[in-house]
């Protein structure tokens, strides 16, 4: 009994440890504005100076400022329950995120999907491409891995052939192999 009590405890203990992971550091989290959402905040940056909201979206091109920090080019994503990026927001204008601290440039290539805590600063006027989007400024940025790496870091799949016999006189590592026991 006490062994199944042990058991249960430690499953329950994984399970909640599993569940609590989220892409932004909880300090973070503490400084979002929980009631504004990204559309709001898109629509009239100036109404909204200063407070930070939590948006998804995917890279689309990397630009530079006057000043020389780097720019990113964001289509606004619809986050999910986990606050991950899954389907493109309908009816919202690209924007733009002023990266100060560029140690993770390579992780932000085009196509890359990001979830993002941003402090809205007003419009930016980005010339011929786009005229006027908003622009955030980003405190965190969490960048998701693409289908592709994703494949890279999941383990293969084990082999299974059901006409396989097991020798067990073979030398370590365990060898499958077809045997004449089993055809």
């Amino acid at each position: 009994m006490v062994k199944m009590a042990n058991i249960l405890f430690w499953f329950l203990a994984l399970l909640l440890l599993c569940g609590a992971a989220r892409p932004l550091s909880l300090e973070t989290y503490q400084r979002i504005n929980q009631g504004l959402r990204p559309a709001q905040a898109m629509d009239d940056p100036d109404l909204y100076h200063g407070l930070m909201i939590l948006a998804g979206g995917r890279v689309e091109s990397l630009a530079e400022d006057a000043e020389g920090r780097l720019l990113l080019v964001i289509f606004p994503y619809a986050l999910d329950a986990g606050d991950r990026p899954f389907m493109p927001e309908v009816g919202l204008a690209p924007f733009f995120l002023r990266v100060e601290d560029s140690a993770d440039l390579a992780l932000l290539q085009p196509g890359r999907l990001l979830t993002l805590a941003g402090e809205v600063a007003g419009w930016y006027d980005a010339g011929r491409k786009f005229k006027r989007a908003p622009l955030l400024v980003a405190q965190e940025i969490h960048p998701w891995l693409t289908r592709d790496e994703e494949r890279a870091l999941r383990p293969a799949p084990e082999v299974y052939w059901p006409h396989c016999c097991y020798d067990p006189w073979c030398a370590y590592p365990r060898r499958f192999y077809r045997s004449p026991c089993c055809w």
